[in-house]
Parts: structure tokens; sequence; C-alpha cells
């Protein structure tokens, strides 16, 4: 009898396809799958880059990403930075996220960005971003308490600019 369930050297595999059913419990309103069908933990290569196509040199200690998957969510962080911006016009976005973000406008997910460096932005002024459906991007976006907000220009990073990055979205 072939079960899809594998126990060897003390570690449990599921066959492809399988995970852990929790169908036993009570389902909230809305539930539609009880499944937990997929867990990984990986490394992933930022690249930053403007929204006109110009990647970023970046710096050599700061081109790896870590993320979580579980089922359908992957949480990210990064720590980027970049010693050319290569005349970039656009905006900035940061490319190279380990799984496609899903494909509906509910599936923008915010992105935080705890610690910046080297940019060219004002006193009253906070960044934060958020990831582009249907991409692996996340898009910088700029707060101004006086003005409001939009994406954060690539005048506005200069060429030893960073950013600690750090979110989690939904794939398909």
């Amino acid at each position: 009898l072939n079960s899809g369930l594998n126990v060897a050297d003390g570690d449990i595999t599921l066959a492809s396809g399988h995970g852990i059913n929790f169908a036993a419990t009570a389902d909230a309103s809305g539930s539609s799958l009880e499944l937990l069908d997929d867990y990984e933990e990986g490394t992933w290569s930022p690249q930053l880059k403007s929204s006109d196509g110009t990647n970023f040199t970046m710096n050599s200690g700061n081109d790896v990403g870590y993320y979580v998957r579980i089922g359908n969510k992957v949480f990210f962080h990064a720590y980027v930075v970049s010693t050319s911006i290569n005349s970039a016009g656009g905006t900035v976005r940061c490319g190279g996220l380990p799984y496609t973000v899903a494909n509906a406008v509910s599936y923008y997910a915010g992105v935080m960005v705890p610690y910046a460096q080297g940019l060219n932005i004002t006193a009253g002024q906070n960044l934060g971003g958020y990831t582009n459906i249907n991409t692996t991007d996340l898009i910088f976006f700029i707060y101004n308490h006086s003005t409001g907000g939009g994406s954060l220009s690539s005048s506005a990073w200069t060429d030893d600019g960073g950013a600690m990055i750090t979110g989690h979205y939904t794939v398909p």
C-alpha cells in the first residue's frame, strides 16, 4: 500500500503534491484549504534597478537575501547596497524575489524599510515599499508627512545608497 508517506532517518517525507491536512479542525469563515503543502528556506539574489530597466551595480557583500516559504506565503529580508546607480532614471525597484507575487490587486503587500543609508531625501520623509503583483519585484515608496507619497525616484538613491528590507507576500 503506497501511502505517500516515508519515514527515513528520522525525517518524514511526503510525496509531491501532498502535505499535512488540518481538515479535522473547525473551518473559519471563508476558509477554502486546510492543507500545508510547502515549506522551504533559502537565499535569493536581490537586484536594485530602476523602472527604466537600468540595473544598479550592487555591493558584492550585500547581494544576497534570505527567505522562508510556508504554504503560499513567502517571508523575506535583505540588506541591499549599491555602488553605482548607472545613470538610472525612473523609480527604484528591487528585483529577484524568490517567487512571483500572486496576480490580483488584493495581493499587493507592504514592505518595511527599517534602515536606509546614503539616500538623497530630507527630514520628514519615510521610506517603505510594496511587492508588485505578477512580478518578482518590490517598488520603493517614499512618504512625506506634509505632501503625501509616491514611488522613490532614482535621483533620490545615490551611488552608495542602501536599505534593509523585510516583508512577506502571497504566491499562486
